[in-house]
């Protein structure tokens, strides 16, 4: 099938780029600079249109890099219409470039121009279907996802978990006793469910505790949660003291919630960055990182599914993963090979420079370390695990 390329002559119409919302989908608009010479350049507008920074790491010298990472992240963002301004200034033979490059994206192409306009660039346009200003494709928000909120509970007693569940029924109304009892009752479920698969062990507990302090949770849900995991370990032979008061005020405690790290870490122009970040949030470590493959990630993106669980993204991470699938496939690579080919050295830095570019600090990253931390991560949240005789 041949490319779709549309011709739209703005002679004497003004013409302004619209704004291009976060989660844009549709539609991609840029304006082409005078004298482009490279498509490399073009695709860098492009990534930029689609919220992609370049002054962030992971910039490097291979400029063929953007025309790739732009190909992927419109098929990420399902962009339908790339809609080029000024285009009498394409060269020919950069012309040529472009149209192979929305096509391959399944996208059309719009060509918005105005004179002056070069012989060549008209006998050029002689080819093209022409259209009005008025069916100009325009950018869309796509729709996001419903994400969980933070559960609004009570204060709750700072009482050892030995004694919470009485001391927060004897002091809060009846009402709100049975919404801490519901978070405390699934907290504990899903810790046991963690602790039987797993093995009741150092590293299972930490692994547990950070999958509570990573989404950032509000004091009091955080607390009723530290005492699920308490009580679910004493009944595994495990006594989990914390230091209640230095959990909540300490500097490791997570403070950004996982929206907000999914949103922040969009202007990434590599996508296997957004992922490294939000699975290490997820607890899990390098090994497993490396480990999954492409055929784990979901079709839409939005989940992995590994023999060591499963793990879900707000709508940019999601976004990640289907570019992230897109560079893989265009690399020739198959179902069973790794989705993320880094070394682990590789994707430590990228939690390094998340933290450096973004202040996004993925706290107890035990993933970033050669050898096993976990003891010394656990006691600077004020936290040990002792096993019970």
């Amino acid at each position: 099938m041949s490319p779709t390329i549309l011709s739209v002559d703005v002679t004497g119409a003004p013409v302004t780029i619209p704004a291009h919302p976060p989660l844009v989908t549709g539609a991609l608009w840029a304006e082409i600079r005078p004298d482009l010479r490279r498509l490399h350049v073009l695709a860098g507008d492009l990534l930029a249109a689609l919220g992609k920074r370049r002054d962030l790491a992971g910039t490097g010298r291979n400029e063929q890099d953007d025309v790739r990472h732009a190909l992927a992240w419109m098929c990420a963002h399902d962009i339908a219409d790339v809609v080029l301004t000024e285009a009498q200034r394409l060269h020919p033979v950069l012309l040529n470039s472009l149209v192979r490059l929305t096509d391959t994206a399944g996208a059309r192409l719009w060509l918005l121009h105005r004179p002056p306009r070069s012989d060549t660039f008209v006998r050029a346009l002689g080819r093209r279907r022409s259209a009005a200003t008025a069916d100009l494709a325009a950018p869309s928000a796509a729709p996001a996802p419903h994400l969980p909120v933070p559960v609004d509970l009570p204060a709750v007693p700072a009482a050892e978990f030995t004694t919470f569940r009485s001391a927060y029924r004897r002091t809060l109304s009846a009402a709100d006793a049975a919404r801490v009892d519901a978070v405390f009752s699934t907290t504990a479920r899903d810790c046991t469910q963690g602790l039987r698969a797993h093995g009741a062990t150092r590293g299972t507990v930490a692994d547990l505790l950070y999958g509570l302090l990573n989404p950032a949770p509000p004091d009091a849900q955080l607390t009723v949660q530290l005492r699920a995991l308490q009580a679910a370990a004493w009944h595994h032979d495990l006594y989990v003291k914390i230091d209640l008061a230095r959990l909540l005020h300490g500097e490791e405690r997570p403070r950004i919630p996982a929206a907000v790290a999914d949103a922040a870490l969009a202007p990434y122009r590599q996508p296997y960055r957004p992922i490294t970040v939000m699975l290490t949030r997820n607890s899990w470590d390098l090994a497993s990182i490396g480990a999954i493959r492409i055929s784990d990630a979901a079709g839409d993106g939005a989940t992995l599914a590994t023999t060591t669980g499963r793990v879900s993204f707000g709508p940019h991470t999601a976004r990640a993963v289907r570019a992230q699938v897109q560079l893989r496939r265009a690399a020739g690579a198959e179902d069973n090979d790794p989705l993320l080919p880094h070394s682990p050295k590789a994707l430590a830095k990228a939690l390094t420079e998340a933290a450096t570019d973004l202040g996004l600090h993925v706290h107890g990253r035990r993933a970033e370390r050669t050898r096993d931390h976990t003891e010394g991560a656990l006691r600077a949240l004020g936290v040990t695990v002792e096993a019970l005789p």
